[in-house]
């Protein structure tokens, strides 16, 4: 599936499972949903699971813009707001401030 970023830009994610409990997977930077397969596999059962592709990567296109890590928080946001009501974020990252960002967007919406 894709969301709109904004008028020309996209951004593709995956829903996985059906449950009220939900799991936000962020892949580290280069790697694609695809790197989760087996661990969305095995929490699906459980949790509905939503996984991105930053742009670029996977399935979503790139953008002709040079993003900064507050550009990647938007997204992610935008995420949030759009498809799933109480998130746990599961991070794949190095990024603290990435992280840090995403908690101040959406403070009701994340927990550590």
């Amino acid at each position: 599936m894709y969301f709109n970023l904004n008028k020309k830009d996209k951004i593709y994610f995956e829903k996985i499972g059906n449950s009220n409990k939900t799991i936000l997977i962020l892949p580290g930077w280069g790697n694609t949903r695809e790197t989760f397969k087996y661990i969305t596999s095995y929490f699906s059962k459980d949790y509905t699971i939503y996984i991105i592709d930053y742009p670029g990567f996977g399935n979503s296109p790139t953008i002709n813009k040079e993003l900064t890590i507050y550009d990647y928080a938007q997204i992610i946001n935008k995420l949030i707001k759009i498809n799933a009501s109480n998130n746990i974020i599961m991070f794949f990252i190095k990024s603290s401030l990435l992280y840090s960002l995403i908690v101040l967007l959406a403070p009701s919406k994340t927990r550590i």
